[in-house]
Formats: structure tokens, sequence, C-alpha cells
């Protein structure tokens, strides 16, 4: 079920979308996906855990967001190749590929934001 308010979803999307480019792995990822949802006030959950792609891919230790019936995920790609999920993903659609845990992750600062943004 879609928890997240209607009018915030496609500024929520288009500023996750705009991380994509971060040059960082999943934890890396998570750290500045739980700052966009911060300031956008939306409750959100870190998870720490394993997943699987429908193409037969697996990382078996791995970071995503879960928010409002949504898994945020942008990097399994990155070890699993392009046909891996990647995205806002619909958790009743993409649900049962993550096996984890939530995790407590404290927000990082602006500093640290802008540091894991910077393309060496």
């Amino acid at each position: 079920m879609d928890q997240w308010s209607g009018y915030k979803k496609p500024e929520i999307i288009a500023d996750l979308d705009k991380l994509d480019s971060a040059p960082v792995e999943c934890d890396g990822f998570v750290r500045l996906a739980a700052k966009v949802l911060f300031r956008h006030g939306q409750d959100f959950e870190v998870f720490k855990g394993s997943v699987h792609s429908r193409s037969g891919g697996y990382i078996p230790l791995h970071w995503w967001i879960e928010s409002g019936g949504y898994i945020i995920d942008y990097r399994a790609r990155l070890w699993m190749g392009d046909d891996a999920q990647h995205g806002l993903l619909d958790k009743e659609t993409v649900g049962d590929l993550y096996t984890g845990s939530p995790v407590h992750f404290p927000l990082i600062s602006d500093s640290l934001e802008v540091m894991l943004l910077l393309d060496f």
C-alpha cells in the first residue's frame, strides 16, 4: 500500500534519482537517501541483509531502505547487473527478494553528505 503523501512522491523520487550517480556503494547510498527522506519528513527504516534478483543474482550483505510500502534500492545492479531491480520498488512486488532486519543508522552530517556526493 502506498503510504507516501501523494503530493510529495514525485519530488522525493526526483531527489532520490539525483543520488543514483553518486560514487557510493549500498551503505553510502542508504546514508544519502536517508537524508533525502528525512528532509521530506518521510518515515523510513534502514535494513541490512541479503538480496536476490529474479535473474538469479545474489548479494549476501546489502543495505536498503523501506518506507511507506516501498523498498528503496539503487545499488542492487552494482553487483547483480542491469537485470536486477532498481530504484523505488513496490514492496508487495519485490519484497520476497529481500531478507534482512532493520538497523539503527544515524543520519549523516551535512558536510559528510557533501563529501559522499563528490566525484573523485
